[in-house]
């Protein structure tokens, strides 16, 4: 009997600790929306270098249409997690990091009406 008590207390304890977990807070799941998807005709994607430097070489602007309603398709709808500050704070410091892209969808070249 004790022994069936014990295991029972055991039990609850993990229950509630997991309950309590934080990382559960941390991260949210949700779906990226796209909008206006028919409006877009600029990608700029922007990388960085070896040197953690953006550069012209590292930077590039596609205007083929295939190619960015390719790019909106893979995108559009995808469930994404939100991180918490800390692991923003992290990745911010990891963009200057090669590996890192940056995407921008416009509907100009020059990026100063929709973004």
């Amino acid at each position: 009997m004790r022994y069936l008590y014990m295991l029972s207390v055991c039990l609850v304890t993990i229950l509630i600790l997991n309950a309590c977990s934080t990382d559960a807070a941390k991260t949210k799941s949700q779906v990226l929306n796209i909008p206006n998807i028919d409006q877009y005709n600029t990608l700029f994607v922007q990388g960085v270098d070896k040197n953690g430097v953006s550069s012209e070489s590292a930077t590039s602007f596609i205007t083929d249409h295939n190619q960015l309603q390719a790019f909106i398709r893979k995108m559009d709808k995808m469930e994404v997690e939100q991180p918490s500050g800390k692991e923003i704070a992290d990745k911010i410091k990891e963009l200057n990091k090669k590996g890192n892209y940056i995407f921008v969808l416009s509907d100009k070249k020059t990026m100063d009406n929709k973004v």
